[in-house]
């Protein structure tokens, strides 16, 4: 074994929580001296060089709001678990994704909230906002499976894509792209700017799959570098549905190319195209 370690970074934040695993992992992209761990109770920066925890990302939704899956405000305070964590390709802001489907975006710098936001609804997290697109009666919605901060061939230009998170009663639920559009710059950009980029993106696109398939996990196909956690500018898209089939779709204009069954076989066929 290694001699270096790292202690459970949320263990030493509270000391209570009985069973605290890792969930996700990452290194920052543009210093590899840093990581961004995701633990059930929330996130954290840590870093190798200074060896100390630096920020803590605590996502809390107060009495009053809606939170990631709902259509009316609770009465008491949540705080929904954290199910993956993370970099904006800048290495500054920082993405948590929670089970109630918030996601929530993060200053890693002074470790504060900029904004929590569903794939719809910007200030799910604030009281009296009500869904900017009203769900059905059960307003039940599912769960976000996967989720790649895409960068273009501009390193600042960035989006979301992301499985899951539809409405359960979607016939024809696809893939959801949040494109962001290119950031603001840090230094001279207001809180009000950074905050008004995440709430207001340039589209929100939804990438088709075949009729009736649903996507639970995929994979982006890079057009020239592994960078950026494999998603730097991706030419195409590898899917896996929930029936265990396997399509290869173009991207960021995506349509179904190829639909086979999941085996080794299916799979360098899928890459080679």
């Amino acid at each position: 074994m290694t001699p270096f370690r790292v202690p459970n970074l949320w263990a030493q934040r509270n000391p209570r929580v009985r069973l605290c695993p890792v969930l996700s992992l990452s290194f920052s992209p543009r210093d590899i001296g840093k990581i961004l761990v995701g633990y059930p109770e929330g996130a954290v920066t840590f870093s190798f060089k200074q060896n100390v925890a630096q920020k803590y990302f605590e996502y809390e939704v107060p009495p009053g709001a809606l939170g990631g899956n709902g259509d009316v405000p609770a009465s008491e305070m949540r705080r929904p678990r954290l199910t993956r964590a993370l970099w904006h390709p800048n290495g500054i802001f920082v993405l948590t994704v929670h089970d109630d489907n918030s996601l929530v975006f993060w200053d890693s710098k002074d470790g504060r909230k900029i904004m929590a936001r569903s794939i719809n609804t910007p200030n799910i997290d604030q009281p009296g906002v009500s869904p900017e697109r009203p769900q059905s009666a059960t307003g039940l919605k599912d769960p976000i499976t996967n989720v790649a901060w895409c960068v273009k061939d501009n390193g600042d230009d960035s989006g979301l894509l992301i499985a899951g998170g539809r409405p359960k009663a979607e016939a024809n639920k696809g893939l959801t792209f949040i494109d962001l559009g290119p950031s603001p710059n840090y230094q001279t950009s207001s809180w009000a700017m950074i905050a008004k980029y995440f709430e207001t993106p340039k589209r929100t696109a939804l990438l088709p799959t075949p009729p009736g398939a649903e996507v639970v996990d995929f994979c982006p196909i890079p057009r020239s570098t592994p960078y950026y956690g494999g998603a730097h500018d991706p030419i195409a898209l590898l899917a896996l549905l929930s029936s265990g089939e396997v399509i290869t779709m173009s991207f960021p204009v995506v349509i179904p190319s190829l639909r086979q069954t999941c085996s080794i076989l299916t799979l360098v066929s899928c890459i080679r195209s």
